[in-house]
This record gives C-alpha cells, sequence and structure tokens, in this order.
C-alpha cells in the first residue's frame, strides 16, 4: 500500500502528459516562488537584520503579485476546458464541471483546513473564525485560519459564476468570439469598480488602514479577478484560432515588452486602480508569448524540475506559511545569524522554506491529491466493462 502511494505519483511527476506546455510549467514555478519569496522575506525582516540586496530586489518585493499570474494562468487553463465545450456542444454541464474541480481543489484545501484548525492554530478553532474557510468566502468576511485561503476563494467563486454564465448565456452569442467584447469590457469595468471601492473607503476615512486596504480592494473577487479575466480571454482566442505564430501583432515577439511599457503606465496613472489590470496585462501576454511562440523562450525553462515545481505549487502555496517562522527561528539560532550575513541568510530563508514547503506538498500530493485525481479519472472516464465473450454471443 504504502509503495503504491509514492510510486504512482512519482511516476507521473517523471512523464508529464504529451500536450504538457513546459513554458506554462515555468510561469506556474515564478508564481508560487515568487509568493514565498514575498513571505519569507517578512519573517526576514523580522529578525532585525537590515534590507538586502536580495529583499529589495523586484522578485521579493513584487512576489504578491505571483498570485496574479496564478489567476492568469487558472483563467487560460479553465477557460480553455469551457470554451471547447461550449464550442462542442453550446452548453457547460456544470454537475461535470464542479466534480473536476472539486476533486482537484477540496481534498488538499480541506485537510489543510482541519490541521491548521487543531494542529497548527488550535486557538482558532472555533466557528465564527473558520466559517468563512468552510464556505469559500473568507475573502468577504475577513476572518479566515488557512493563510492565503482568500486568493482560493477568489478561485471558488470563479469556478461557480463562470461556468454558470455561459449556461445562461450560450443559446444568445452565435459564437465562443462573440463573447470576446464582453471580456474586453471587464478589463475595462474592473478599474472603475476598484476607484468606486477606494472613494467608499476613503469617504468614510481619509487614510485608512492597510487592512482596510486589502479588505476593500485586495480580497473581494470584483475588485481582483483582472487575472481570471484576461486568462478567459486569452483561451477564448486561443480557440477561436487567433493566436498564430507570426500573425497580427499577438503572435508578435513585441507583445510582452509592450504590456511591460503599459504595465509601467498603469501604475504611474494610479497604483490603486490600474495596478491589477497592468499585472494582468503582462502575464496574459506572457501566457500569449508561451502558446505563440515556444521557441522564443530559453531552453532551460523546458527543465523537468519546473514541471515538478509545477504539480505541488497548489500544496506548496497552502503549507509554506505553517512553516514560515520555524525556518527562520532555525537558521537563525543554529545555522547562520541573519544579521551577520544578511544577504546570504535573506537568500537562503527563501531557499529553505520553499524546499520545506515542497517536501510536505509531495508528501501530500501522494497522500492526498493523486488519489482523488485517480478517483476523478475514475469518475470521469470509466473504463468499459469487460464482456464475457460466451455472454456477448448469448446477447447478439
Amino acid at each position: 500500500m504504502i509503495p503504491s502511494l509514492i510510486t504512482a505519483p512519482l511516476h507521473d511527476l517523471a512523464n508529464p502528459p504529451k500536450e504538457q506546455n513546459p513554458s506554462l510549467d515555468f510561469l506556474r514555478t515564478l508564481a508560487i516562488l515568487g509568493v514565498i519569496a514575498g513571505h519569507s522575506n517578512t519573517t526576514y525582516l523580522l529578525t532585525g537584520a537590515g534590507p538586502t540586496l536580495w529583499s529589495r530586489s523586484p522578485f521579493v518585493k513584487g512576489g504578491w503579485s505571483g498570485v496574479d499570474l496564478f489567476f492568469a494562468l487558472s483563467g487560460y487553463l479553465i477557460g480553455r476546458q469551457l470554451w471547447r465545450e461550449v464550442a462542442k456542444t453550446g452548453s457547460v454541464n456544470i454537475k461535470r464541471f464542479m466534480i473536476r474541480r472539486g476533486l482537484r481543489i477540496w481534498p488538499l484545501y480541506f485537510v489543510v483546513l482541519l490541521i491548521t484548525i487543531f494542529v497548527v492554530h488550535p486557538e482558532l478553532c472555533s466557528f465564527s473564525q473558520c466559517w468563512g474557510d468552510l464556505f469559500f468566502v473568507s475573502n468577504y468576511t475577513g476572518a479566515g485560519v488557512v493563510d492565503g485561503g482568500w486568493s482560493l476563494c477568489i478561485e471558488e467563486q470563479f469556478y461557480i459564476f463562470a461556468p454558470l454564465l455561459l449556461v445562461l448565456t450560450a443559446k444568445r452569442f452565435k459564437s465562443v468570439a462573440s463573447y470576446r467584447p464582453w471580456l474586453l469590457a471587464l478589463l475595462v469595468l474592473l478599474p472603475a469598480i476598484r476607484a468606486f471601492a477606494w472613494w467608499r473607503l476613503t469617504s468614510q476615512a481619509p487614510d485608512p488602514s492597510p487592512e482596510d486596504r486589502l479588505g476593500a480592494l485586495y480580497y473581494p473577487f470584483h475588485t481582483h479577478s483582472d487575472g481570471l479575466v484576461i486568462g478567459m480571454l486569452v483561451a477564448n482566442l486561443e480557440n477561436t484560432g487567433s493566436l498564430k505564430r507570426g500573425v497580427g501583432f499577438l503572435g508578435s515577439i513585441w507583445l510582452l515588452p509592450l504590456a511591460v511599457i503599459l504595465c509601467g503606465v498603469c501604475y504611474s496613472v494610479s497604483s490603486i486602480y490600474f495596478n491589477y489590470t497592468g499585472f494582468a496585462l503582462v502575464f496574459g501576454s506572457a501566457i500569449v508569448l508561451c502558446l505563440t511562440r515556444p521557441e522564443s523562450v530559453p531552453s532551460f525553462i523546458g527543465w523537468r524540475i519546473f514541471y515538478w515545481i509545477s504539480r505541488l505549487s497548489y500544496g506548496m502555496y497552502l503549507v509554506h506559511q505553517w512553516f514560515r517562522p520555524t525556518v527562520t527561528h532555525v537558521l537563525d539560532t543554529y545555522v547562520l545569524p541573519a544579521k551577520s550575513a544578511p544577504l546570504l541568510f535573506s537568500f537562503l530563508n527563501f531557499a529553505s522554506l520553499a524546499a520545506v514547503g515542497m517536501f510536505v506538498a509531495f508528501f501530500f500530493y501522494c497522500v492526498v491529491e493523486h488519489p482523488f485525481l485517480a478517483l476523478r479519472e475514475r469518475i470521469l472516464h470509466p473504463r468499459p466493462k469487460k464482456v464475457d465473450p460466451i455472454d456477448a454471443g448469448v446477447m447478439s
């Protein structure tokens, strides 16, 4: 039993699907490592050591944007499934879709939730603290015990609204391409929604606290879904054959540099209204580049390590914060005092937390994620029953 729990997941990690795009695995790796870098830097600074070249780097200071990259990738991958189904059948099988997403997301999420409230933070074991996590609404309630759970709530809300809206509207739209103007309108509308949310917040408190800013702009689905929309838009373009190498500006190598420039413009105009829009443009363009010009990316992006981290990134995201204070304390106390070598320590702190997160995520991948993914496969793609030749002859 125990060997099979390890060998089957190892086999899957060692043999990526033939249709797997290594560039997307690299982007997902950047996303999770950016998030971990930002979080590890927080505990590093609590040691009293000063900022270093590593801790001041854009990768670390902007690590929070890794969540937006996750959103863009999720919007693309889920959008690709939904647009294909709409194009093929004219609707979406919501039951089948929820089985796919539920057996992918819920098992590990609820295991982590139980471990958090009974082992890691037993002082938070109360319904008033964890009900937002239970029902995936902690991004609105402000109460939650799963670190980073707000982003999973946004994803879950996306999994509900996206297929439901397609089911309700599929008969009114002539084609998948006809949804595109509405997706573009959403990208324009989101900054306006943030502007309204900011106006309401500052009208009540002219100088809102960081917590109030996060609650008003960062956590809610309706103010922070630019990445999901841009991912859906990229998938829509792909489904309709609009993404081709060297065809139009979308197939040009200059799309990503322009998106970076536009991101800078958005941020300079208003870091409150347009920052998520800017990041969505960059990450969406990066996905387009991976799809249309795979030969333009460096060869090292195809390294197998990026596929492994990509597959384990969900578990790493959920569990790494459990170990954040402990890793920093152990390194500072027993390995290398932070103040004696700040630069080395700050990077080692990040690398150690990423390694611990990856190890624990692999354990959960073996005992939780992989078995439920296998169950999902059996439910969605049942093997035909073997018919005894004698019975077959009788029935014929």
